[in-house]
């Protein structure tokens, strides 16, 4: 993998300071996160992993030191974190640090190949607590819409890089924010599971599901989709007077597009998107629809 050029190595930056109470110092610095590049794949020649600010410290004068924790935690949410620089004494139990941060790995002065000069970056400032200095769980936390039996997640967890989600009714997901439909009427009970390399934390609420067959939400006759059994185009026909968002989901609840239609007509190419069965959601002003095609080849 392509090693951005911060310096000769992959640990980098180390900037220190010292409580001036009890004498314990604070090192942070900078390191590339594995399977964080836009590839999700580290092997590939042009990718490029993000990094996050780590920190550790010393009780006895730099003899022994705790084991690293990561501060930020915000790589696998592809934000680069680089150039820490703390203030030399703590202040009230914190570490003061200030930080650069963007969403693409490397530098423009690189000679092999610099990145192209930009203005999205910006400067942080966060006063770590001691303790962030030490192994932390993530907070799992999340909030939903629910359009009829159509159960939409909106991932609100901090410091995790993974999640499971379980449905309640025997379906799961391992997406951050997945989709899922229900197939009958009830109270379910929803938990997300969020999971960093310290820890686990759990956020469950009941969801009560009061009608099944979205499509009932649109007419039937409004939208039409066809063939079900594509080769890649899809023609959508409807008499919705009102401008349509289209939104197409795998089995995992990923989005996998997204576009407008402000016509009775139109055509949609998924011949890019992997064989397999996807959910076809129509949201207008006033209603949502899902119907369900299959891509093969």
């Amino acid at each position: 993998a392509d090693l951005p050029n911060y310096g000769c190595g992959f640990t980098s930056m180390a900037s220190a300071t010292v409580d001036p109470i009890s004498g314990y110092i604070y090192v942070v610095y900078t390191h590339p996160i594995e399977y964080t590049d836009y590839f999700d794949d580290p092997t590939v020649a042009e990718a490029q992993s993000f990094r996050d600010i780590f920190g550790f410290y010393s009780t006895d004068n730099g003899i022994s030191w705790s084991q690293p924790i990561n501060l930020t935690y915000v790589a696998n949410q592809h934000y680069e974190n680089t150039n820490p620089t703390v203030y030399w004494s703590t202040v009230n139990n914190k570490v003061h640090v200030l930080w650069m941060q963007d969403q693409e790995p490397g530098t423009s002065t690189e000679t092999a190949s610099p990145d192209a000069i930009t203005l999205d970056n910006h400067i942080l400032y966060r006063a770590f607590d001691y303790s962030r200095f030490e192994p932390y769980d993530p907070t799992a936390e999340y909030d939903y819409t629910l359009e009829a039996n159509l159960f939409s997640t909106n991932n609100l967890s901090v410091d995790a890089d993974s999640y499971s989600w379980d449905f309640g009714d025997g379906g799961n997901s391992s997406q951050s924010e997945p989709l899922h439909i229900y197939t009958n009427i009830g109270n379910y009970l929803v938990c997300l599971n969020a999971h960093n390399k310290y820890g686990d934390d759990q956020s469950c609420k009941t969801i009560n599901v009061t009608q099944t067959g979205i499509d009932n939400m649109i007419s039937k006759n409004v939208i039409s989709v066809y063939p079900t059994l594509t080769t890649g185009i899809l023609n959508i026909t409807t008499t919705n007077q009102e401008d349509l968002s289209v939104e197409i989901y795998n089995t995992l609840g990923e989005k996998m597009l997204s576009e407008n239609i402000n016509n009775t007509n139109a055509i949609l190419n998924i011949s890019n998107l992997n064989a397999g069965d996807y959910l076809i959601r129509f949201i207008s002003r006033s209603a949502v629809t899902v119907k369900q095609i299959t891509l093969v080849r």
